[in-house]
């Protein structure tokens, strides 16, 4: 007898770690955007952790200054990876990734401002906003509307998501 219950509970220690596997697989589909995660990628991974976490990256491109990006194109993803092989920015422009006040890539900036009124930094190159920060969010302001948003902290420079692909516009980065 209690070796069926041995069993059965082992059986569903291994279900549930399954589970736990098949919803950060590189098939689930978390779409929200906090101070910390951006579809379930967090800052301050390794490169490996994050292949564990979501599979083999569609392509990776190396900058001259030690810069890394993975891009995760079936989650509309980029990972920058720090010299040091840490992930320091998650970037994505597509449109189903939101907050949980609903604002996104491909949101009006009015949605954006009246959300998260009074707590945005204008970020401005030139005398125009390219983009609003909250905190680690950045919201990249393109035609009215936000392009991409990236979740790295205040030392990453903004242009990187103020360059890369706009409110559904592809490829990431």
């Amino acid at each position: 007898m209690m070796s069926v219950v041995r069993q059965a509970a082992s059986i569903l220690v291994l279900c549930a770690f399954g589970a736990t596997l098949a919803g950060t697989s590189g098939g689930a589909s978390d779409h929200r955007i906090t101070q910390k995660v951006i579809g379930g990628a967090t800052l301050g991974l390794s490169r490996s952790a994050y292949i564990r976490a979501f599979g083999k990256p569609s392509f990776t491109s190396r900058f001259g200054h030690g810069l890394k990006r993975m891009v995760y194109a079936n989650r509309e993803l980029a990972v920058y990876l720090s010299r040091r092989g840490r992930g320091i920015a998650v970037l994505t422009s597509a449109k189903e990734y939101r907050t949980h006040a609903g604002v996104g890539p491909c949101s009006k900036i009015r949605a954006l401002k009246k959300a998260y009124r009074g707590r945005l930094v204008a970020e401005r190159r030139a005398g125009h906003i390219v983009a609003y920060r909250l905190r680690r969010l950045l919201f990249v302001a393109q035609a009215g509307q936000v392009g991409a948003v990236m979740l790295s902290n205040s030392a990453f420079p903004a242009s990187v998501a103020v360059n890369a692909g706009q409110c559904g516009g592809g490829e990431e980065g």
